[in-house]
């Protein structure tokens, strides 16, 4: 037997050509601005509306993906101006 006897090679699909998966729904991201005032070194909760709300089947996670403080606007107590002008100093860039 030789390879002109054989033909040409076929790539066939190991499940065969009547099954059909289906397709998995791309995913949604959304992402909420949540703006709110909290003390330092507490626990807070931010609430927050959902457009839509999940259904039983649809699986769903959420995660932190930035936060950050606002300085206030007014020094903090105890704070003595010496002290705040050598903090701000730092923070220049004209040195």
């Amino acid at each position: 037997m030789t390879t002109a006897d054989i033909g040409p090679a076929k790539l066939v699909p190991a499940a065969g050509e009547g099954i059909v998966s289906p397709e998995k729904r791309p995913d949604v991201t959304v992402l909420y601005h949540l703006k709110a005032a909290a003390a330092p070194l507490t626990t807070t909760v931010f609430q927050g509306s959902l457009d839509t709300a999940p259904s039983a089947d649809q699986e769903w996670h959420w995660a932190i993906v930035q936060a950050r403080g606002i300085a206030p606007t007014t020094p903090a107590q105890g704070m003595v101006g010496g002290e705040e002008r050598k903090i701000n100093s730092l923070l220049t860039t004209d040195h």
